[in-house]
């Protein structure tokens, strides 16, 4: 066991704080109505980021926000992931930045290719999002999760 990297006592602090963090946006998530999907009052409906106008809302979690949304040049759909203006956590915003470094990276035909990352300022300061391609009826990962019965670590 002590060469398990999985072993919850062999954590470093700021994993041990990741984590901490990654289970009570989960627990969040789980008891979020299924009514946040329909983004009907997201302030971002209609917003030009960078060069995509967004749509609709996609999916919610506990770190950000999904949506569907329009790139002029070349014309296509694409989805673009945005944290939300909430989240100031150094360590959740690293996170997303190696979500968005790592999806890059990976080149796989069930893996989103990643198209563009950058930040947005609405007025809050500069959000980081990143663009990927827009598969229709992909499965939210957290979905997947549920379905499967997946714990924190596994997920």
């Amino acid at each position: 066991m002590a060469n398990d990297p999985n072993h919850d006592d062999l954590q470093s602090p700021e994993e041990a704080e990741t984590l901490a963090q990654s289970e009570a946006m989960l627990a969040r998530q789980e008891s979020d109505s299924p009514s946040i999907l329909t983004g009907a009052s997201d302030p971002m409906l209609n917003t030009v980021v960078g060069r995509y106008r967004i749509k609709r809302v996609i999916g919610e979690g506990g770190m950000g926000t999904v949506y569907e949304a329009l790139q002029e040049s070349p014309r296509r759909t694409v989805a673009l992931k945005m944290v939300k203006h909430s989240i100031h956590s150094p360590n959740l915003l690293r996170r997303f930045e190696y979500e968005s470094q790592t999806l890059g990276r990976l080149k796989h035909p069930n893996i989103a290719q990643i198209y563009e990352a950058g930040t947005h300022d609405v007025g809050h300061g500069p959000r980081p999002y990143f663009v990927m391609e827009y598969l229709v009826g992909a499965k939210p990962i957290t979905e997947y999760a549920r379905e499967k019965k997946l714990n924190t670590r596994d997920r």
